[in-house]
């Protein structure tokens, strides 16, 4: 175990379990960008969307506020996250009510994609191979920064061409 905080809490929250290859490659390009991280994620930290949803307001508060907890603890303040979901329950309700009552947040949440677009010119010497593909981006733009940011990554690798859907 570390002796002392990582940089970064890199928070896949229960997506890990649907897309695990996709969390293993955000590892990759941390370790890439050199930055140190602590990954927290599964049913034992979950967000408390599930339990919201399906109608218990309490365990879902239960949830939400321990893995609020455990992820509070970075270097940087920061939790960087994969699930877009966890970020939605996050930034929307659980860190604005601690907030209300406690006066400040235990820390600050940055989706993955804005995190990797705020270190493009980091990655940028380590994407040279070409990769001869179009791509059609899906965009959902719920979450400020996170086309712009994924347009950017794309558009850094050599041969990615572009389609614009529309």
């Amino acid at each position: 175990m570390p002796t002392e905080p990582a940089d970064f809490v890199f928070y896949t929250g229960c997506n890990v379990l649907k897309t695990p290859h996709i969390a293993l490659l955000a590892l990759d390009i941390m370790d890439v960008l050199g930055v140190s991280y602590q990954v927290m994620g599964g049913p034992s930290h979950c967000c408390g969307i599930v339990q919201l949803k399906s109608g218990d307001a309490e365990m879902s508060g239960r949830m939400g506020s321990s893995s609020m907890e455990k992820l509070s603890h970075s270097k940087s303040g920061q939790v960087i996250t994969w699930c877009p979901t966890c970020y939605v329950q996050f930034t929307e309700n659980i860190l604005p009510t601690v907030e209300r009552q406690r006066g400040s947040r235990p820390f600050e949440m940055n989706p993955f994609l804005r995190f990797i677009g705020q270190r493009l010119a980091q990655l940028k010497p380590h994407l040279q191979r070409r990769v001869e593909m179009r791509v059609a981006l899906h965009k959902h733009p719920g979450v400020a920064g996170i086309v712009e940011a994924a347009t950017e990554s794309l558009k850094m690798i050599p041969g990615i061409s572009l389609v614009d859907l529309n």
